[in-house]
């Protein structure tokens, strides 16, 4: 009987042509342990998450990012507002949610952003915002081959994608993969969209498929 892995850890190492680097890492496993892998990550942020992933759907991550927002936690948030399948019922609902606890809690500097177009004379930077990481505290890194959704997240007895998550514990790639994030929320390229709330608490997605003011 194959042995379900339930945690690892060993030194991740980078390579570049010029370069070698060697980092603590843990590992999880989708769908063995993914979300559970998740949770546990993001529970230890305690001043600042960054998150960008192409698609986002999952109701726990959701509620653990609003007990954060409750926290005092600054959550800013980046997915691809046009995934091949369209953004899903599931997801605008989940990012209505975060938006909303937003505005409840005052938290001014927590956002969630969208990338499309948002200029017919201007074209999007990138086909899609395929990435799928979390910048926790400015120190640690979560990297995951999978998006945040019931593939890779499945209900208990269910099939769910096989991939992998990292969390390397690393300021320097942090802060390298934070700029990153800055720049690809900057409106200023024509792609970028801030979700925007009422205040009755309704939530408009600009240009979204499907989805009207």
């Amino acid at each position: 009987m194959r042995k379900i892995i339930t945690s690892l850890e060993c030194v991740l190492v980078m390579l570049s042509c010029a370069f070698c680097f060697a980092y603590p890492a843990k590992f999880g496993l989708s769908p063995d342990n993914a979300k559970a892998f998740v949770l546990k990550a993001l529970d230890t942020a305690n001043k600042k998450i960054l998150l960008n992933v192409y698609e986002f759907e999952d109701e726990d991550i959701t509620n653990l990012l609003i007990e954060k927002l409750k926290d005092e936690v600054t959550v800013v948030m980046l997915v691809e507002g046009k995934p091949v399948s369209q953004m899903s019922a599931d997801s605008k609902k989940m990012l209505s949610k975060i938006r909303k606890a937003m505005t409840v809690y005052k938290k001014i500097a927590s956002h969630v952003f969208i990338m499309e177009s948002t200029n017919s004379n201007k074209k999007r930077r990138y086909t899609f915002d395929h990435a799928k990481y979390v910048v926790i505290d400015s120190k640690s890194v979560l990297i995951s081959s999978e998006n945040f959704t019931p593939h890779a997240f499945p209900i208990s007895g269910g099939i769910g994608n096989r991939g992998w998550e990292t969390l390397v514990d690393n300021k320097k790639l942090a802060d390298e993969l934070s700029a990153i994030f800055l720049e690809d929320i900057d409106p200023s390229f024509g792609d970028i969209v801030e979700l925007k709330i009422h205040l009755s608490y309704q939530v408009r997605l600009f240009h979204l498929n499907g989805v009207k003011p």
